[in-house]
Order: structure tokens, then sequence, then C-alpha cells
């Protein structure tokens, strides 16, 4: 095997790092991000439902698994935001590795990880606050009014940030394949 040859065998392995790194970070990003506002939902979904009278009844907010107890809007959020964001790297990774194959402008990828960041935000945010009420038991659209805005606003301020991420992979990815 001559030195080009080896040149060629290496090069996905370098342009796939940038991806990888790309995508813990979006997945980072997402978890953190959900988890936050998930806890700032379950505060003000608090206000609407109410305390446990007395606290006599179990508060339908908090968990407790193995001794360890859990907030229910910060978990729940969490994993969406992590569900979120997988499918906002899936869609995004695929869509940047079309765009160097096929020539084309690097640019757009930020303006469709904002689009995508919009999406997964609005998804996110009502499976969260729709959770919050089946867990609380009690149905109350003021969460859903006021709660869907913030994952519009989050989710294109994270899909901002991460489709800046992706042009950096894919401008790094589309480097290497043209050396």
């Amino acid at each position: 095997m001559s030195q080009g040859e080896q040149t060629n065998t290496q090069r996905p392995i370098i342009s796939q790092r940038h991806f990888v790194v790309m995508m813990v970070l979006v997945c980072l990003a997402g978890a953190a991000t959900g988890w936050f506002f998930g806890l700032l939902s379950e505060s003000l979904s608090r206000l609407w439902v109410g305390d446990p009278p007395n606290h006599h009844h179990a508060d339908p907010f908090i968990i407790n698994v193995a001794g360890i107890t859990i907030s229910v809007g910060g978990a729940l959020g969490a994993v969406l935001g992590l569900l979120a964001a997988v499918v906002w790297n899936l869609r995004m990774t695929r869509r940047a590795l079309r765009t160097i194959r096929a020539g084309g402008k690097l640019g757009s990828l930020v303006g469709r990880g904002v689009l995508w960041g919009l999406i997964v935000g609005t998804g996110c945010s009502l499976a969260v606050h729709a959770g919050l009420m089946i867990v609380s038991g009690k149905p109350y659209s003021e969460a859903i009014v006021v709660g869907v805005p913030f994952g519009v606003c989050v989710g294109a301020m994270v899909g901002y940030f991460s489709g800046l991420l992706c042009y950096r992979a894919a401008r790094k990815t589309a480097e290497v394949y043209k050396a």
C-alpha cells in the first residue's frame, strides 16, 4: 500500500471526529437545556396545580427511585432534550454530508439548524408540559400557552449554536476531502 492510499483511508476517520464532537456537544446542550427548562416548567406547573394540601398527599412532581429523589420536570426535560438533540443530530448530519458531497454552500446549515431547533424545541416543550399534566392528574392549558413560546425561542437559540457547530464540522470535513 502506498503512502497516498494510507492517507485516503484515514480521511474518513478524521472527518468523522468533527461530527462526533458536534453530536456529543449538541446532546449535552439538549439534555442540559431540557433539564433546566423542565425544572422551570415544573415550578410553573406547581402554581397552577398547587402544592398538596397539608402535604398529606405525595408530591406528584417528585419521585423516589432507589432512595434518590428525582424531579419529574427536570428528568422529563433532560430525557426529551436528549431525544430532541439526537433527532437534530441525525437530520443535520445527513444534510451536512449531502451538502458536502454536492459541493453546496455550507452556510445554509446554520439556517437549517435553527429550523430544526424550532421544530424539536416546540415538540420537546409540548411533551414536557403534557407529561407534567399527566403526572399531576390535572389538565391546565396555561402551561402550554406559556411553555411553548419558551420551547420555540430556546429551540431556535440552541439550534443556532448547534448549527454553527455543524457548519464548522462540515467545513473541516470538506477541507479534508479537498486536500
